[in-house]
C-alpha cells in the first residue's frame, strides 16, 4: 500500500495519491487541479483550503475529473440537523462493497483501504494502521468504484 508522510498543509493530495496508490500528483499539478475547480466554484482558494461547495471538494473534484467516478460527501458532524437525510446504519452496511474512502476532519483526511478484507487507515501522520471501519462523527468521501452499487445508489436517492 502507498502513502506519503505529511509535508506542510498536504493532506489532500497526499491522501490522494494513496488513494491511486503511486505519486499521481506532484504539487503542481494538484495546485493546478485547485485552480481549475476555483474557476467554476467562485470564492474558493482550494490551494490553502479545502472549501465545500454542491457537495464536494477538490478531492471530489480530481477523482471526478480524472476517472470519471461518482463521489457521496458525507460531511461532519458539527451542527444540528447536518446530517439528517443522511441513513449512516445504511452507509455502514454498505462498506462491505467499497474499496477505498476518504475520512477528514475539521483539520486532517486520509484515505481508508480495504486490502484482502481488511481495512487500513493511510494516514500521512500516523502511517499505515489496521482499522474496523465505523462512520461515526467524521466527514466521509465514499468513492462509487462498483456500478452496480452506484446504479442501486441511484435507485435509493429516486425512491426517496
Amino acid at each position: 500500500m502507498y502513502y506519503e508522510r505529511q509535508r506542510g498543509d498536504m493532506c489532500r493530495l497526499h491522501s490522494l495519491n494513496a488513494y491511486f496508490g503511486f505519486q499521481k500528483f506532484n504539487d503542481n499539478t494538484f495546485f493546478n487541479y485547485c485552480d481549475e475547480y476555483d474557476k467554476e466554484i467562485v470564492g474558493l482558494n482550494s490551494r490553502s483550503m479545502d472549501g465545500f461547495s454542491e457537495g464536494r471538494c477538490i478531492i471530489n473534484y480530481i477523482i471526478d475529473k480524472t476517472l470519471n467516478k461518482y463521489t457521496l460527501t458525507i460531511p461532519i458532524n458539527l451542527f444540528k440537523n447536518t446530517r439528517e437525510n443522511i441513513d449512516l446504519k445504511r452507509y455502514n452496511k454498505l462498506l462491505k462493497h467499497f474499496s477505498n474512502y476518504f475520512e477528514f476532519n475539521k483539520k486532517h483526511v486520509w484515505l481508508n483501504k480495504k486490502k484482502n478484507n481488511e481495512w487500513w487507515k493511510l494516514d500521512s501522520i500516523s502511517g499505515i494502521n489496521r482499522i474496523d471501519p465505523v462512520l461515526k462523527d467524521n466527514g466521509y468521501i465514499l468513492v462509487f468504484d462498483n456500478i452496480h452499487l452506484l446504479i442501486r445508489e441511484m435507485d435509493y436517492y429516486r425512491n426517496i
